[in-house]
């Protein structure tokens, strides 16, 4: 009798609410990002005069390719750094979050050619969906890439 007395309360009711509440708590939870790998990349310097994208000076372009590879157009280096210098990228991988961290290594005043575009070749995205940030000396930029065979997209870097 005291077991269906204290089923018929209220605070069986408040208590099974508190469960019900703490179950569903655990079942829609996120998961874990993991740990984050850091890839290295060096540039390939173009001076082609290409330095002007669709959204003005300064930006990147990202196209994906059919082995699954990225490849990233960097523009709007002209003034920052000469065929003598050096433009590399540290990507940071934490889930579907991408960071994508620019360094220009100028050379020293007044040697080499002035370079417009910096090519990068990644080969550590598999085939989704990426929230990437760009972070550039200048500025940086915030994009989503599917990464999918054919797919191109662009951004400018704002300061």
């Amino acid at each position: 009798m005291l077991l269906l007395d204290f089923v018929h309360s209220t605070e069986f009711y408040i208590l099974m609410a508190l469960a019900a509440a703490v179950v569903l708590g655990f079942c829609v939870r996120p998961a874990a990002k993991g740990e984050v790998r850091t890839f290295l990349y060096p540039g390939i310097l173009l001076t082609d005069n290409a330095g002007v994208t669709a959204h003005g000076n300064q930006g990147i372009t990202l196209t994906c390719l059919d082995d699954r590879s990225v490849e990233l157009r960097r523009y709007g280096l002209r003034g920052s750094v000469t065929t003598s210098g050096a433009v590399s990228i540290a990507v940071s991988i934490s889930g579907f979050d991408v960071t994508i961290t620019e360094r220009l290594t100028p050379a020293g005043h007044g040697s080499g050619d002035p370079v417009d575009v910096a090519v990068f070749m990644l080969n550590c995205l598999g085939r989704d969906y990426y929230h990437l940030r760009y972070v550039s000396e200048r500025g940086l930029c915030v994009l989503t890439l599917h990464n999918r065979p054919g797919i191109s997209t662009s951004k400018s870097i704002e300061a």
